[in-house]
């Protein structure tokens, strides 16, 4: 798979001219198409659940104000009843955010790798040309430091080399890896290895005329000290904004489900803990990857506006509401004659110490009366009775 997406990210970056920072953006485009089916199935999903929204919250105004444990896991399990009913899934969308989760993680190591992944050069040669860069001078490198992401450091390096400063490269790596005894044995395989990556061509670090951008990483230290320091800073800032709104704007075209209190501040927290994540890879990430993110996302947000305008959540009216609240109660919306064990009142004053299925039955009116006559009590409350049924019994 790393070789199959890197060598895509190499071609986009070939007929760019180059441009790593083109290649970027349309493996990015790329990305989602593939994933496009995915996005459509989730929205259906969405206008599913959406679709039962009025029951849904029939049945939580039937529990309103009752916030004990054994109501509120009553209240879920009718939900969850409701929702077999229909015969939706609640878990129905979790597959295709599965599914991009793992290409994520796996274009993050092609991004990061891009030397083997990208490029298509042997990890043997990598660690070679690794070595070879970050060796003292002394010791027949070039003394210099790569940073934590050294493929990347390393690829806009090599980038940069042409002409005689290409040729003295090469000398020196030639003449290192003789003198590695590690690396004695694979001189000729090592040397052509590099040559054929470098006939093929590397991607173009650049971005508008700054030297390597897209291998530089944004620190605090150089933020004011040159133009591409300060753009190298602004990705990070570029990383969060773009995490923060499409946030706000995804959940805007998409289904919320009704939450509680606690879970609509879990939500709260995640508005801010996804962002600022984002922040913090991108400022210990290289600008490439920093990049990568921000079309993602763009693109990500765009391409859920599309769907939402192509696939619209269903819009309730009042009447809607009532209806549904008037089919939880069982007074038969649709015209149906309604029963007495229907016209029920649907629970007591104490609920809590006793499930529905548990109620006692209803007292009738041959129970109610004693030997003598007279009406006695019961416990248990007695549904309201008609108005021509109470008239007849006074008249008896």
């Amino acid at each position: 798979m790393y070789k199959f997406f890197g060598t895509i990210l190499g071609f986009f970056s070939n007929i760019c001219g180059g441009s790593y920072f083109l290649g970027l953006l349309l493996f990015a485009i790329m990305i989602k198409l593939i994933l496009l089916p995915f996005g459509i199935k989730q929205q259906k999903n969405a206008i599913r659940q959406a679709k039962m929204k009025p029951k849904e919250e029939a049945i939580r105004k039937k529990y309103k104000g009752r916030n004990d444990q054994k109501t509120q896991q009553k209240m879920q399990n009718e939900i969850m009843e409701m929702y077999q009913a229909e015969g939706y899934n609640p878990a129905g969308g979790c597959l295709p955010m599965l599914v991009q989760l793992v290409i994520i993680m796996l274009l993050y190591q092609v991004i990061i790798y891009p030397l083997r992944h990208v490029v298509g050069m042997d990890a043997s040669l990598v660690k070679a040309l690794t070595d070879f860069s970050t060796a003292a001078k002394e010791a027949g490198g070039l003394g210099e430091s790569m940073g934590r992401y050294t493929e990347i450091s390393l690829l806009g390096e090599l980038a940069r080399l042409s002409g005689d400063t290409l040729t003295t490269f090469k000398d020196g790596f030639k003449a290192f890896i003789e003198a590695n005894a590690d690396y004695q044995a694979n001189v000729t395989t090592f040397m052509t290895g590099l040559d054929s990556a470098l006939a093929k061509g590397l991607p173009n670090f650049d971005l508008f005329g700054m030297e390597n951008f897209l291998a530089g990483v944004p620190s605090f230290k150089t933020a004011f000290k040159s133009f591409a320091g300060f753009m190298l800073f602004l990705i990070p800032i570029l990383n969060f904004g773009t995490s923060f709104a499409s946030m706000k704007l995804t959940r805007k075209f998409t289904y919320q489900p009704m939450q509680n209190e606690q879970t609509n501040r879990s939500m709260k927290l995640m508005d801010w803990f996804g962002p600022l994540m984002s922040l913090w890879i991108a400022f210990i990430a290289p600008a490439a990857l920093g990049l990568y993110w921000i079309f993602n996302t763009v693109l990500g947000v765009l391409q859920q506006f599309i769907l939402y305008k192509a696939m619209p959540l269903p819009v309730f009216t009042e009447e809607d509401y009532k209806a549904a609240e008037a089919e939880l109660k069982g007074k038969a919306p649709y015209g149906k004659e309604q029963s007495f064990a229907e016209a029920m009142p649907e629970r007591s004053l104490y609920l809590e110490d006793f499930d529905e299925d548990e109620m006692p039955a209803p007292v009738t009116e041959e129970e109610d009366d004693d030997d003598d006559g007279t009406e006695g009590h019961s416990s248990v409350i007695e549904p309201a009775k008609p108005k021509d049924s109470v008239s007849k019994k006074k008249n008896k």
